[in-house]
C-alpha cells in the first residue's frame, strides 16, 4: 500500500479522497463522506484496503467536528477547502465504519498487523473511535475497588508466571470482538490501570501485535469458551498464578488460600457483581457452568496462541472487557 505514516490522510488512497472532496461542489462534500463510511460499515464480506482507507480518512472529518476531536484528528494531506457543517448521525455511522476496519474482516487491518507500526496504527484508529463514543463510566459497585489495590493483586498473584492481564473497553454487542482488541493490544485500559504483559518486551513481539496469540476470527474463539461461575472465576485466578492450572501452584506464596482468595476477589471486584466470566479451559466431570480448580486431575483447554499451554479467563461487563492469561511452552 502507498503509506507513509499511520494518520488518517498517511496513505494514497486517502490523500486523494481529501483532493476529490477539494474537488467537489461544497453541498456534495457531505455526501462523499456518507458514502465512503457507508461502505466500510455496511460491508458484509471481506472490507478491501481502499474502502477502509477512505473510511478512516471520513471519519476523522468528522471527528475533527467534534468538540473534542481535534487532537485525535490532527493530520496532514486531508482536504484544503472547508465543509460544510456533518449531521450528528454521521457520527454513529463513522463508528461502525471504524468498527469494520478493526475487524477480523478487514484487509487493511490485516496488512497493519504485519506492519512494525500495527499496534500503533490501531491505537490512532481507537482515540478517534473513542471521541465519538467515549467508553461508558465504572459500574457504581466496582467503585469500591481503588487502583492501588487492584494493581497490588493482579501484580502478587501473577508478576511471576507468564502473565497477559488486560482490561479494555466494552465496543461491541459480540463481546468476543472486544477480546480480538485486547488480544491484538489495539485498546488502551479505559480507566489507565496497569496489567502486565510479560510477551510484548520479547524480541518476537516485534511486528506482530498479537504475539503470543494466534490472530483468529471471532467465531474460532466464540465456539472455545464456555461460560462459568464467579466461584469458579476466582478458583481459576488462583489457578492462573503458574503452569498447570493447579492450586498446588500456591505453595510458593507466604500468603494463606484465603488470603490469596481475597487479592482475587479484589481483582475480580473491578467488575462488578453483573460481570459473566468465560474460560477457554475444562476440568474433567466438571458441572456445566463451572469450575473447579481443585479436582483431582489434569486439565484440558482451548489454546489461542502460539504456545504449548495457553489458558485464561475473560471478564465481561456492559462497558469493560478483562482479560487474564498464562502461557506455558515445554
Amino acid at each position: 500500500m502507498g503509506t507513509w505514516d499511520i494518520g488518517p490522510f498517511d496513505n494514497d488512497t486517502a490523500a486523494d479522497f481529501g483532493g476529490d472532496l477539494d474537488e467537489a461542489a461544497l453541498e456534495e462534500r457531505e455526501a462523499i463522506i456518507r458514502s465512503a463510511l457507508n461502505r466500510a460499515a455496511a460491508s458484509a464480506d471481506l472490507l478491501d484496503t481502499p474502502d477502509g482507507e477512505r473510511a478512516v480518512a471520513a471519519a476523522a472529518l468528522v471527528v475533527a467536528q467534534h468538540p473534542h476531536g481535534e487532537q485525535a484528528a490532527c493530520a496532514n494531506y486531508g482536504p484544503s477547502e472547508p465543509l460544510p457543517e456533518l449531521p450528528a448521525d454521521l457520527q454513529t455511522l463513522a463508528v461502525d465504519a471504524l468498527d469494520q476496519v478493526v475487524s477480523s474482516r478487514s484487509e487493511l487491518a490485516e496488512l497493519w498487523d504485519d506492519a512494525p507500526n500495527g499496534s500503533k496504527w490501531r491505537h490512532g484508529i481507537n482515540r478517534l473511535r473513542c471521541v465519538l463514543a467515549p467508553p461508558v463510566p465504572p459500574q457504581e459497585d466496582s467503585l469500591f475497588v481503588e487502583q492501588g489495590e487492584w494493581e497490588k493483586a493482579v501484580r502478587h498473584l501473577f508478576d511471576d508466571a507468564f502473565p497477559y492481564d488486560a482490561t479494555g473497553p466494552r465496543r461491541h454487542e459480540d463481546w468476543v470482538l472486544d477480546v480480538i482488541d485486547l488480544m491484538a493490544r489495539a485498546v488502551p485500559d479505559p480507566r489507565g490501570w496497569a496489567g502486565l504483559d510479560d510477551a510484548a518486551q520479547m524480541p518476537e513481539a516485534a511486528g506482530f501485535p498479537t504475539f503470543p496469540f494466534v490472530p483468529h476470527p471471532p467465531e474460532y474463539i466464540a465456539a472455545r469458551l464456555h461460560e462459568i461461575d464467579r466461584d469458579g472465576a476466582e478458583g481459576l485466578l488462583l489457578g492462573l498464578t503458574d503452569d498447570g492450572c493447579t492450586l498446588d501452584n500456591l505453595r510458593r506464596f507466604t500468603e494463606s488460600e484465603e488470603e490469596l482468595r481475597a487479592m482475587a476477589r479484589t481483582i475480580l471486584a473491578r467488575y462488578g457483581d453483573d460481570a459473566h466470566y468465560y474460560t477457554n479451559a475444562h476440568k474433567p466431570a466438571h458441572a456445566h457452568g463451572t469450575f473447579d480448580v481443585s479436582a483431582p486431575g489434569g486439565f484440558a483447554y482451548a489454546p489461542f496462541s502460539q504456545y504449548t499451554e495457553d489458558y485464561g479467563l475473560i471478564v465481561v461487563t456492559d462497558n469493560e472487557v478483562g482479560m487474564f492469561w498464562n502461557f506455558a511452552d515445554y
